[in-house]
């Protein structure tokens, strides 16, 4: 499976939709936009603990999907 297709059907389940995403050169490293769609009371935008569950999660499934 590519990469861009293993984040599409990852994140929405968490909540989040995927703008994009970039990897370097190498591929050690990747950069994955994202964004939350607004919900009644949950407020407006990201937070650092939405890039942080999201980065926690991501680093698991890469290394299981290797």
């Amino acid at each position: 499976m590519r990469l861009g297709e293993l984040l599409e059907m990852t994140l929405p389940p968490m909540g989040f939709e995927l703008v994009g995403w970039e990897m370097a050169p190498g591929g050690r490293l990747v950069r994955v936009f994202i964004d939350k769609p607004d919900a009644p009371g949950r407020g407006h935008g990201l937070s650092v603990d939405d890039c942080a569950r999201v980065s926690n999660h991501l680093t698991h499934l890469f290394t299981v999907e290797n």
